[in-house]
Parts: C-alpha cells; sequence; structure tokens
C-alpha cells in the first residue's frame, strides 16, 4: 500500500553491573492514512 509510513523502534534494557542488556525490544510499525 502506498503513502504510509513505516517506524522501527529499538528499546534495550539494561542491568547495573551486567555486561549484556537484559532485554533488548525492537517493533515496527506502519501507518496508513
Amino acid at each position: 500500500k502506498d503513502g504510509g509510513i513505516q517506524t522501527k523502534v529499538r528499546v534495550t534494557v539494561e542491568i547495573e553491573g551486567k555486561d549484556r542488556p537484559g532485554c533488548v525490544i525492537d517493533t515496527i510499525s506502519r501507518f496508513y492514512p
């Protein structure tokens, strides 16, 4: 479908004292008029 927009958002949850993130969340949303 033409005329829409797509957004990508990444959320990273960090834990103090840890090298790796506790959680990584990727979302993709599409909006059409």
